[in-house]
């Protein structure tokens, strides 16, 4: 059992984990922060103008609960190709789901709140993985009452994202109430300055019973919203009027942290209050107070395209005669081209190893699955000769020309480099080009230097292990998913099984001898 949930436990985290965010830090300003807008989001000006609104918002509260440290500088909204295209919507460069910073989702029976939420993998004072947001709370002025102010929402949940704190509200029945040193009752809150009333969630009568030394199970705290400002913290209750800063360890102040508090703030941030924690961060060590007149963000918006570039990039070196390398590669590539890739994107293949040639100058994929059989005869027959993947890559950015962004690379290579050019020769022209490279390496011994270049270009990496028994599919399968954020494609990947190296057919076997 233990074995089974380690198992789920580290699914779950590939499922939710992403490459790299897009946002960066300079100057006291936040930048590139990616809104990604999901494809099933209906169409609607209002939203567009309510992110511009509530980022202009929560910029400038965010430098005022700072202390003139931080605001948001740029943001980038990525507009689903599911839109119609407008004139002044840019074209994507390297931003995609698996940049973004902020994700809205359409309101689902699946997803039935509009509760915001941050995902948060890695402890106090560290970033998170995403801030989700559904289109009803951005749309519904009704709906974002509940929650309060979208501006304070987004720097609540900026909070959890960027600063790695937690909630200082309750989060469950039990820890709603605690015995204080002094021996009094309280309710679990941030500030102790924050003011409210007991009563019963159940019958709706003020006041609650006391049983066992503390309040009955039915009784809340109720707190009072008041126009007298800073006391009080934003990982509390950021709907609340008087509330315009983050907790702090000044006795002096009315955001005093409340340490003796149950709340999930003190259990995984040792008792630290927030102000505590972001003094800690890299973000506040790399800044000083700074006066900005303007905290308006830059807002750019993007579309991305329907039809992507895809580059092969295969490693026909001798090393690849081993472990049925050569077999398992070509299944997959054929599988992948033949069943995944959507119609009229376009597909290149470069083969390299101590040199690099094209195989398959890009073409459009033709709509019927059965036309694109021919592309078996441009996939490598046999390997052999020394390892330069560098020249691969480069004669991958000759074939994409002056035009790679929103192109993929997709390189899949085993061993180390033998022969120049290597990848550090070519990551400068790599980088400037703009196009996304993804990596499958085989076996522990490739090459990390593909792995930093994939993360540099916000593409994915995946290393395979040279006893995998299963072709290399389920590898170009995901980064299938990421190239198309699409759910015909998602559906048409999903429906194809990952073929073993058991099921490899008599049409390859012929082909590679």
């Amino acid at each position: 059992m233990a074995e089974k949930m380690l198992v789920l436990a580290t699914l779950l985290m590939i499922a939710f984990s992403r490459v790299n965010a897009k946002v960066t830090f300079s100057d006291n300003a936040y930048k590139d922060i990616v809104v990604y807008i999901h494809r099933d989001v209906p169409e609607n000006i209002t939203l567009l103008e309510n992110i511009k609104s509530s980022f202009t918002d929560a910029s400038r509260l965010l430098y005022s609960a700072t202390h003139q440290h931080f605001y948001f500088g740029e943001v980038i909204v990525l507009i689903p190709k599911t839109w119609s295209p407008k004139l002044h919507y840019g074209d994507v460069e390297q931003e995609s789901k698996n940049t973004m910073d902020v994700f809205i989702e359409p309101k689902t029976n699946r997803n039935a709140f509009n509760t915001p939420y941050t995902l948060q993998f890695k402890g106090c004072g560290n970033m998170g993985e995403f801030i989700h947001l559904t289109d009803a709370f951005m749309k519904d002025d009704s709906e974002a009452e509940n929650y309060g102010p979208r501006g304070k929402v987004l720097v609540h949940e900026w909070g959890h994202y960027r600063f790695g704190l937690y909630d200082e509200y309750p989060l469950s029945d039990k820890d709603r109430f605690y015995i204080s040193r002094d021996g009094f009752i309280e309710a679990t809150r941030c500030s102790l300055e924050i003011d409210g009333e007991l009563y019963n969630s159940e019958t709706g009568n003020k006041g609650c019973d006391i049983v066992n030394g503390l309040p009955e199970r039915a009784c809340r705290f109720r707190a009072k919203s008041e126009k007298k400002s800073n006391y009080g913290s934003l990982m509390y209750k950021q709907n609340l009027e008087q509330i315009t800063e983050f907790c702090t360890n000044d006795s002096t102040k009315g955001t005093l942290h409340n340490r003796e508090a149950p709340n999930k703030q003190n259990n995984e941030c040792n008792g630290k209050s927030a102000w505590e924690v972001i003094r800690e961060h890299e973000d506040y060590k790399n800044s000083d107070t700074a006066a900005i007149d303007d905290t308006t963000p830059k807002f750019r918006f993007v579309r991305e395209k329907y039809h992507p570039k895809i580059v092969l990039v295969l490693d026909v070196s001798e090393s690849m005669n081993e472990d049925s390398k050569m077999i398992k590669l070509v299944q997959s590539c054929y599988t992948f081209v033949r069943f995944v890739l959507p119609e009229r994107s376009e597909v290149g293949i470069v083969l390299f190893n101590e040199t690099a040639i094209i195989s398959h100058p890009l073409n459009p994929v033709p709509k019927d699955p059965t036309a694109r059989k021919d592309f078996i005869n441009n996939l490598p027959k046999k390997a052999g000769g020394g390892k330069s993947i560098g020249a691969g890559i480069s004669k991958a950015l000759d074939m994409l020309g002056g035009d790679a962004k929103e192109s993929h690379i997709i390189a899949i290579f085993d061993g180390k480099e033998t022969d120049t050019p290597f990848i550090a020769n070519v990551t400068e022209r790599v980088l400037t080009s703009k196009v996304t490279v993804h990596s499958i390496a085989i076996t522990d011994n490739a090459d990390n230097e593909m792995d930093g270049l994939s993360k540099k270009t916000n593409g994915t990496t995946y290393l395979v292990g040279h006893s995998d028994e299963m072709s290399y599919f389920y590898y170009f399968r995901e980064i299938g998913n990421f190239v198309e954020d699409s759910e015909l494609l998602k559906t048409k990947i999903n429906d194809v099984a990952t073929p073993p190296l058991l099921r490899v057919t008599p049409e390859f076997n012929s082909y590679l001898q």
